[in-house]
């Protein structure tokens, strides 16, 4: 089975997979046999009260695989900015329009601020 990928299934079950072979190169393959699951999930939503002033996404809440945030439809044409540590701006933010989400891969939710470009606007997160 030079081009196929054994996958072990939540049962420990084998599923083949093809996998493809460019000009006799393969790429060497490994079963994949555990993939942890965060312990518990966290989610919420935050407001950022004040024009310019970065806010703490949430209170301190370890995390394993990190967390996604959304800029919330209600936020209309106005833009959120995402980045880690209380320092974060319109310059060095990761931009968001409404509807828009990003995944940061970080260890606790208190590490994520945001900001918004006018207030009242909000986040929504989710993390584990």
């Amino acid at each position: 089975m030079a081009n196929n990928l054994n996958i072990l299934d939540g049962l420990a079950v084998a599923k083949v997979v093809k996998t493809t072979d460019v000009a006799g190169v393969h790429t060497t393959h490994h079963n994949v046999d555990v993939i942890a699951m965060a312990p518990a999930v966290h989610h919420g939503q935050q407001t950022a009260p004040v024009l310019g002033q970065s806010i703490v996404l949430g209170a301190a809440q370890a995390l394993q695989t990190g967390v996604v945030v959304k800029s919330m439809e209600a936020n209309g044409a106005n833009l959120i900015y995402v980045g880690i540590g209380a320092g974060v701006n319109t310059g060095t933010g990761f931009e968001l329009a409404k509807g828009e989400s990003i995944f940061m891969e970080v260890d606790n939710i208190d590490k994520v601020f945001f900001l918004g470009a006018a207030a009242p606007l909000k986040v929504c997160y989710v993390g584990g």
